[in-house]
Formats: C-alpha cells, sequence, structure tokens
C-alpha cells in the first residue's frame, strides 16, 4: 500500500490507522541521474551533481482529486513537507511503514486524468527542494531491527 499526505491540507480517502485521510496511490516513480564524464586516458573520471525527476503519482479519482487538479493550476507550494509512506502487513496483523519519503515545498506541477468509461484513473507529477529516503528493516515477528535513511537538498546541493 501506497499513501501519501500534503499535512492535510489536502484530504484523501484513506482510512488505515495513522493515515486517516491521506491519499492513496496505486503507483509511484522517482528517478536520479548524473552525467559521468572520463578524461582522455579513462582513468579519471568525474561526475555532476544528480538531477532528480519529479515523483509521478498515480490514483483513481477521490476526494483529493479537485484539489490536486487546482493545485497543479496554481503552482504553488502546497506545505513545508509531503510524505509518502508504502505500508506492509507485518506481525500481529499490524501496519508497517518500511518506506518513507520526505518531499519539501512539495508543488503539483502536473496533473491528467483519464478514464475509458469506467472510474477514472489520475497521474500527477510533485516537484520538490530536499528529498529524504528512510528504510526500515522488521524481523519475522514484526520487530523493527534496523533503520537508515539518506538525502539530497536540491537548493545547497549537498546530501542530508
Amino acid at each position: 500500500m501506497i499513501l501519501l499526505d500534503f499535512e492535510q491540507v489536502i484530504s484523501g480517502d484513506a482510512q488505515q490507522s495513522g493515515h486517516e485521510n491521506w491519499i492513496n496511490l496505486t503507483s509511484i516513480q522517482l528517478g536520479v541521474a548524473r552525467t559521468i564524464t572520463v578524461s582522455g586516458s579513462g582513468k579519471d573520471r568525474e561526475t555532476s551533481t544528480p538531477n532528480f525527476s519529479e515523483v509521478a503519482c498515480s490514483k483513481d479519482a477521490d476526494i483529493s482529486s479537485n484539489e490536486l487538479f487546482a493545485q497543479s493550476i496554481y503552482g504553488k507550494k502546497i506545505c513545508e513537507k509531503a510524505i509518502v509512506h508504502f505500508i506492509q502487513t507485518g506481525g500481529e496483523g499490524a501496519d508497517q511503514v518500511y518506506m518513507e519519503y520526505e518531499l519539501y515545498e512539495p508543488i503539483v506541477s502536473s496533473y491528467s486524468i483519464s478514464s475509458g468509461g469506467e472510474r477514472p484513473m489520475e497521474s500527477f507529477t510533485i516537484s520538490f527542494t530536499k528529498i529524504i529516503q528512510k528504510y526500515t528493516q522488521f524481523d519475522s515477528g514484526g520487530t523493527q531491527t534496523q533503520a537508515t535513511d539518506k538525502g539530497f537538498d536540491l537548493k545547497t546541493g549537498l546530501p542530508t
């Protein structure tokens, strides 16, 4: 399960405990790349700063649809931080957030909707100025065993 929250500025229809009114996503995509140049002798390589794609999200139409559409038109920062949670069912049937993304100063930069007669499917992208990825590992009993986080600030060009 993938859930998105814009600090409750945009409400979705999720009802999972601890994630009430978050937005249910059906898919998410993020990419990062950098240019690598090789010197004439091939011994040395130089790398550019990373180039991040915007976060591409897909979802079924729901209560958040109108606001996501409007935000794509307004082109302004929605809140300080959007959060994406990847959730699995853990020990004792409890939901566990095993991966999280924090997207700072999010702006909905594009929006589209399509339908072939069924419930419409929406796609939108989120632009951000800083990103943090967190991963939490759990053992078979559902106990957290390890957590790590890494990030990058696009404003400073530095890892966080």
